[in-house]
């Protein structure tokens, strides 16, 4: 069915449809398992959700995927985390103007 994966090219069979896409070099393999991952993903969730078109499809498998591998992202987190960071650098900074005035006053 259609064009095959060469090298710097993947073919992903995905509900019958073929996506080609380039790749790095040697990056088929792992992709062509992707691919896989993702059809199978795509085929659950049709089962589950019905005849809602192939990019409300794609988007669902994708929001899913993400779902389970970034649990830990939370935008309430992320701006705590945010704001750490920043006092964390303006404590280094205050910490490292006074180390420089106290080692100018030691070699006067």
């Amino acid at each position: 069915m259609g064009e095959p994966s060469t090298p710097g090219r993947i073919a992903l069979d995905i509900l019958g449809r073929r996506h080609v896409i380039a790749c790095g070099p040697g990056e088929e393999r792992r992709l062509a398992a992707l691919g896989a991952l993702f059809e199978a993903r795509v085929r659950e969730l049709a089962a589950t959700l019905g005849d809602i078109g192939e990019s409300k499809l794609y988007l669902a498998a994708a929001l899913t995927f993400l779902d389970e591998r970034a649990p830990q992202f939370d935008p309430e987190t992320e701006a705590r985390v945010q704001a750490l960071e920043e006092r964390a650098a303006d404590a280094l900074h205050a910490a490292a103007e006074r180390i420089e005035q106290m080692a100018q006053r030691l070699s006067v």
